[in-house]
């Protein structure tokens, strides 16, 4: 039996505007060796890397992890994702890492692993699409096949970066190890699984949430046996929606402290139209529960409360909302304006940066 544990998509070394920081995605990359080490083989289905210019010291260590690794007779094979793969060229940092092999364009050989007879045929193509793959030839030679790739399947898509589920159901090979979904994913074909995607193992946008895996893989007699997804994600992505219309400020804070967790990344999007301020303070006072708070602001605020976000600044900015507050007490707002329209107007003006002090001091005389 041959044990295989496949990842992709840990996007190390980003620009930083993950949810998730480098220091962490270097900690899951740290469980998943750990876990590789009762494994044969380590599949990268691409995007191992955000970046193709990454540290030399962030290389160093992934150098470093997979050297472990290998000497124990573990064998690593990756396919590059779109972010080592730049114009046509594997970057040079790719052959530092102390893969096996590291797929490209030039040879579509496959890399070949054998344990007590079982044969393990593993192809692979940089950031593959339907017209690249079908260049691959499988050797006509018993054992298992496996087509590492870093590619989209799409059903609803004819472009052909995609591949279709057919092509998966075609069984041109006996599995397709996939990467750039960041979701797990499994396809089967007469009750036989046939394809999967594990998912990013750290999560890497703001909709990532939950439990992020690896699968490990067991082969016997040229047959999948089992497929499993171990959890290894060090940090945990949890979003919710608040619409402001029905949640006052004292229930959204209620909200938060119900999802403390040191290991949280809380994503909050607002929604509907808020009728209060949001004080920065009590959201600082929070982030000490938690790996780091997010918020989404897709709500739109009331007129009174836009009047009290801007109405204490010292600037024309400040003199024009506090015109507008001193309107709103002493009830001269003509009663047939739309406040709503009027407050969303003024959103726009009061963060619109291209809007100059002419036209500030206009409003003001108006």
């Amino acid at each position: 039996m041959v044990r295989i544990l496949l990842t992709s998509d840990l996007h190390l070394g980003g620009n930083g505007s993950q949810p998730i920081r480098q220091p962490e995605r270097l900690l899951t990359l740290k469980k998943i060796v750990t876990l590789a080490k009762n494994h044969d083989l380590l599949l990268i289905a691409g995007d191992l890397f955000d970046s193709p210019d990454p540290s030399a010291d962030l290389v160093e260590e992934v150098a470093s992890l997979f050297s472990i690794l290998r000497k124990k007779g573990i064998h690593i094979a990756i396919t590059p994702g779109e972010t080592e793969y730049v114009n046509g060229i594997i970057p040079d940092f790719m052959k530092k890492i102390n893969a096996d092999i590291v797929f490209s364009d030039v040879d579509t050989t496959p890399f070949i692993y054998e344990n007590e007879g079982q044969k393990i045929f593993v192809y692979g193509l940089p950031h593959s699409s339907r017209e690249n793959l079908s260049r691959l030839v499988k050797i006509s030679e018993s054992g298992f096949h496996i087509g590492l790739f870093h590619t989209l399947v799409d059903d609803t898509s004819t472009s052909p970066e995609t591949l279709q589920v057919d092509d998966l159901k075609s069984r041109m090979l006996d599995f397709y190890a996939l990467g750039h979904n960041h979701n797990f994913k499994l396809y089967k074909y007469m009750d036989t699984i046939v394809g999967a995607y594990p998912g990013s193992p750290e999560g890497s946008g703001y909709g990532e949430t939950g439990d992020r895996y690896v699968l490990s893989l067991s082969v016997d007699n040229n047959e999948l046996t089992q497929i499993k997804r171990l959890t290894v994600n060090t940090i945990s992505i949890t979003s919710k929606t608040v619409n402001c219309e029905t949640t006052d400020c004292e229930t959204l804070f209620s909200i938060l402290s119900g999802m403390r967790d040191e290991k949280c990344c809380a994503v909050i999007t607002l929604t509907g139209r808020r009728p209060y301020i949001i004080p920065d303070d009590r959201i600082s006072e929070h982030r000490s529960g938690f790996y780091d708070i997010i918020i989404i602001d897709e709500s739109h605020l009331s007129l009174c409360s836009l009047a009290d976000e801007y109405s204490s600044e010292k600037s024309l900015r400040g003199d024009y909302f506090r015109r507008i507050s001193d309107s709103i007490r002493n009830g001269s707002i003509p009663p047939d304006t739309d406040l709503n329209s009027l407050a969303d107007l003024l959103s726009h003006i009061a963060k619109d940066d291209t809007i100059g002090e002419e036209t500030l001091c206009a409003l003001l005389n108006a």
